[in-house]
């Protein structure tokens, strides 16, 4: 017969390749694999590089059943100038909240980024900001790593120190 899932140490990671690892020496450096080491738990990473908001992730995440789903997207929208996002991430999150009941959300903003466009970075944090109900929980990305891009070294995607601080950051929320 085999054990039963243990309940509360499964962390589910949605997200683009910011959340996939691009950039990081080696997995082991990645902010999903950092932030496993620090709170002892089980992570799934389902960051995928070039992804975007899609809201049929959220359903094929939470039927993982975490305690906890971390999603950090936006900046591939961003950089195609979506005007879409807003409604896209509202029913990402509520297929999330569709199941299991009582899995913790935990919604991050981008990060910075040196990037700048017509519709700026700044819009989409809103975007995720104004999606959020009091049944999320809200970090902005920017308060994980410091604004100082030596920790960006293509001025997106966090290396070792970026990656070692989103992980520190989130640590504490998760």
């Amino acid at each position: 017969m085999a054990a039963a899932p243990r309940k509360g140490r499964r962390i589910v990671v949605l997200g683009d390749s910011i959340t996939h690892g691009f950039w990081s020496s080696q997995v082991a450096r990645t902010w999903p694999v950092s932030l496993a080491k620090k709170t002892g738990r089980e992570i799934v990473n389902l960051g995928y590089g070039a992804r975007m908001c899609v809201p049929s992730d959220g359903t094929a995440a939470a039927a993982l059943e975490p305690d906890t789903l971390v999603y950090f997207i936006g900046f591939n929208e961003f950089w195609q100038q979506k005007t879409d996002f807003g409604d896209r991430y509202r029913k990402t999150l509520d297929n999330i909240r569709a199941r299991p009941p009582g899995v913790k959300i935990v919604a991050v903003t981008p990060t910075c980024s040196s990037v700048e466009k017509s519709i700026p970075l700044e819009a989409y944090r809103q975007e995720i900001r104004d999606a959020v109900l009091a049944d999320v929980t809200l970090v902005e990305g920017m308060s994980l790593t410091s604004s100082d891009l030596v920790a960006f070294p293509d001025t997106v995607h966090p290396g070792d120190a970026g990656a070692a601080g989103i992980a520190a950051g989130l640590a504490g929320v998760v």
